[in-house]
Formats: C-alpha cells, sequence, structure tokens
C-alpha cells in the first residue's frame, strides 16, 4: 500500500514466534488525542477528516482489502498553526482481503473477532462479509465521535454489539449539529451495507455538496447524497454492485468551495466541451485570486460526478496553492510522488525531475483520465521575461507532454497564463479567462 493518506509499512519481521512490521514515521497526534485534548472538533475540519480517510480508503479498497479497525486511534492528525490538516490511516494489522475467510469470521465463533465493538459494522457482528462499506460505517462513527466527542452506542461489549445490529441511532445526540451533516451520518451508519455509500468515492462525490449546504444554510436529501436508490438490496449482500465510472477518484486534495455559481453557464459549457472534444488535452482557466477558478471547476466536477465522470477512467485532483492558508503550497515534490505512487509507477524515488515528468505523463495520457491542478502560480514565474513558465522542471515535461500526447483532459486554474504549452503550433491547450460575469449574474453574487 503506497498512498498520502495511509501509513505505508516498510518491513514485516519476526522475532521468535512472534511477528512484528515497521511502518513509516507518522508526524502528528492520534485524531483519538486531539478529541480528547481539545473536544468536539470543528464540522469543517471534521470533513476534511473523513475526507482524507475516504481517499485512503479509495486505495484500500482498489488493493480489494478491509481495513477492520478504523477508529480515531488508528488515525493521525498533523494540524498545522494555519488550519492545513494532513490525516493518515495507520495499523493495518488486521487488514484481510475481502475474499479471505478470516475476514468473514463473526463474534459467534469463540475469539474470532477482530476490531473494535465500539466501531465495528452490524455485519462484522452478524457474521456476514465484511467489505469496504464495513470500513465506511466505522468511518461514520468516527465521524460521530468527532462532532459529539461520543460514539452512538456505548456500554459492554455485548450491549453495544446489540445496539449496532439492532438500536435506531440516538439522533438527539447530534442536535446543534448541521442538518447536512446528519444526513451523511444517517447514510453511513445504516444498518444495512445496500444502503450506505458503496465505496469511498461515492462518499468522496458527496463531501463537497455537503460544505456547499452548511455554508449555505441550506437542507439535504439522501437522494440527493447518494446514487444507490432506496430499493437497494438488504442485508445479506456480500459484495457491492458492479462498479460504474472511474476505477479510481482521488479529489480530497482539492479545495473545499460553495456550491452558488452565478453567470458562469458559458464556462461550464465550455468545460464540457473540453472534455467532449478528444482534441483537447489541456485547458487553463486564468483569473486573479477570488474570481471563481476554483469554485468553477468543483462545480463542474459535482456535475461530472453526477454523470459517473462520464467517460473518465482515472479522476485526479491536486491543488498547489493551499486555499486560506496564508500561500502554504504544496511543493512539485510533493504532489509528483503522490501522483507517480497514485497511478502506480514502480519507484516514484528514481530519475531526475524532468525524468519524473514524463514518466507521470506516460502514466495519465495513455488513460482517459481527468486531471485537475489548481492553483499553479506558485510553481509559475513572476512577472519579467519568463513569466508565466513553469519553473519546476517536472511539471514542465509533465505539460510538454500532456499537450502532445493526452488522451484524456488535464484540467489547470491559475493566475497567469501557462506559457509551456500555450505558445507552441499545434498547441492542444485551450484557454478560458474569467474575467466578467453577466449583468444579471452580478448583484446575485454580490448578494451571496
Amino acid at each position: 500500500m503506497r498512498h498520502s493518506n495511509v501509513a505505508s509499512v516498510l518491513h514485516l519481521g519476526r522475532t521468535g514466534s512472534s511477528y512484528f512490521y515497521a511502518m513509516e514515521f507518522v508526524e502528528g497526534e492520534t485524531l483519538e488525542h486531539l478529541i480528547r485534548c481539545s473536544g468536539r472538533v470543528e464540522v469543517k475540519l471534521a470533513l476534511e477528516i473523513v475526507a482524507q480517510v475516504a481517499a485512503g480508503l479509495a486505495a484500500i479498497h482498489e488493493q480489494n482489502l478491509v481495513h477492520r479497525d478504523i477508529k480515531p486511534s488508528n488515525i493521525m492528525v498533523r494540524l498545522k498553526d494555519d488550519g492545513v490538516i494532513t490525516s493518515k490511516i495507520i495499523d493495518l494489522g488486521l487488514a484481510k482481503a475481502v475474499n479471505e475467510p478470516s475476514a468473514q469470521t463473526a463474534i459467534s465463533t469463540p475469539g474470532a473477532f477482530a476490531g473494535t465493538p465500539e466501531f465495528a459494522s452490524p455485519e462484522q457482528f452478524a457474521g456476514i462479509g465484511a467489505d469496504i462499506r464495513s470500513d465506511l460505517y466505522s468511518l461514520g462513527i468516527t465521524l460521530w465521535e468527532m462532532v459529539t466527542e461520543n460514539t452512538p452506542f456505548r456500554g459492554t461489549p455485548g450491549e453495544v454489539m446489540y445496539q449496532h445490529q439492532q438500536s435506531p441511532l440516538p439522533l438527539e445526540e447530534l442536535e446543534g449539529v448541521p442538518q447536512p451533516l446528519v444526513v451523511l451520518l444517517e447514510t453511513l451508519l445504516e444498518k444495512d451495507p445496500g444502503q450506505r455509500f458503496q465505496n469511498p468515492g461515492e462518499l468522496l462525490n458527496a463531501i463537497p455538496t455537503i460544505t456547499g449546504a452548511i455554508d449555505a444554510r441550506r437542507r439535504v436529501t439522501r437522494q440527493s447524497l447518494q446514487k444507490t436508490p432506496a430499493t437497494a438490496s438488504r442485508v445479506g449482500t456480500r459484495k457491492p454492485p458492479a462498479r460504474q465510472g472511474p476505477e479510481k477518484i482521488s479529489v480530497a486534495k482539492l479545495p473545499v468551495t460553495g456550491t452558488n455559481l452565478f453567470g458562469r453557464e458559458e464556462d461550464v459549457a465550455f468545460l464540457d466541451r473540453a472534455w467532449a472534444n478528444k482534441d483537447v488535452n489541456v485547458v487553463t482557466i486564468v483569473a486573479w485570486a477570488g474570481v471563481g477558478k476554483s469554485t468553477l471547476v468543483n462545480h463542474w466536477l459535482r456535475r461530472m460526478a453526477a454523470k459517473h465522470y462520464r467517460s473518465a477512467e482515472l479522476v485526479f485532483g491536486w491543488s498547489l496553492y493551499r486555499h486560506g492558508s496564508s500561500g502554504d503550497t504544496t511543493s512539485a515534490g510533493e504532489f509528483l510522488d503522490s501522483a507517480l505512487t497514485w497511478f502506480g509507477d514502480a519507484d516514484p524515488r528514481l530519475g531526475t525531475a524532468w525524468e519524473k515528468g514524463e514518466r507521470l505523463a506516460k502514466l495519465v495520457a495513455h488513460r482517459r483520465t481527468l486531471l485537475v491542478l489548481d492553483g499553479l502560480e506558485p510553481l509559475q514565474n513572476p512577472p519579467g521575461p519568463q513569466e508565466g513558465r513553469v519553473r519546476e522542471p517536472s511539471l514542465h515535461a509533465l505539460l510538454r507532454e500532456l499537450a502532445a500526447f493526452n488522451k484524456g483532459l488535464c484540467v489547470i486554474t491559475t493566475r497567469t497564463p501557462v506559457a509551456d504549452i500555450a505558445d507552441h503550433e499545434g498547441s492542444s491547450a485551450l484557454r478560458r479567462d474569467l474575467e466578467h460575469l453577466s449583468s444579471e449574474a452580478a448583484p446575485q453574487t454580490s448578494e451571496v
């Protein structure tokens, strides 16, 4: 397992009759410690942690594994002074392949139960095969504890086991929690796995809707969050339905923005046309700070998600500028190492920066990939003879190759046009400047 939101295991060893493993050092504290010391976690911060854990679970799901012990003590968080947080799943000691017999054992087999009762899913107790939806249930319990400081079901192990399987959620404990977040918790904590999100990608798709609704003080419904209809199969379904849409989705590194969008219909249509035109490989959205580049792209991504990302095989998003954090940026190296790992490079550490960029382009370009690079300006040259040119050799190589050979679409947001891909003959790159709103939309935007 190699993913930015999962702690990597580096070595497995044995001492006498005992086995051990060594994992990467993860700076920070456990989420359990954060809750214990700081109390309830602010809603937006809790949702960001959930999004990052879901991204890690998506990687675990891709390997056909189930973690079986998602809980605050198995999530490491690092909260910086500027409000930026990183989260990593740790302790895969109980992880099992979905089809492995020991992953199906129930508590009815003496000593066979694996997990933590307060955070375990109903199917872990009932002897029904646990899959990634079980981990999503445990993540729901974790979110509940973040916003209330308590798990929903408490008591002896036997009492907790019964409540997970039979008792309704104590929704009265969520007084003061925004309604969209309550709906999210109800969805994650369905006792029937067929009624939950069916994979981490569906949860990741729902989170922008939740945050946008909270910002707008708008209510949401279960139907607006889920693709799965209310008539989904009941308990006993051991495998999720056949997956539609991309094989993998990673959008947790994109900024969370509101859902209100006025006067941008033509810009949305521009992105739709760019995706539909297989001769267009790169588009850049250009505007000064605050005009709404990221909001436009996130709105378009939500529309794409509602259509199962159309023909996309892979979806990967990354913000090179950490919004709201006083100008803190992601290094090109951090992006490149994470992207190479996610796209399946054999060893992201090998090669020069230029070679890494070309290698990543080859991994991206041969698939129908939707790649989003938000906030490229920190890695571009400031005003002068080289204005707009990408400073980092790795990104320069990546963009040059994508503009020439990409079979999908790379969407870039930036304050300065990208000179490296826009000034050569036969470029497949299109540019959209967000300068003006329609006269009807401007007053609405001012009111918002």
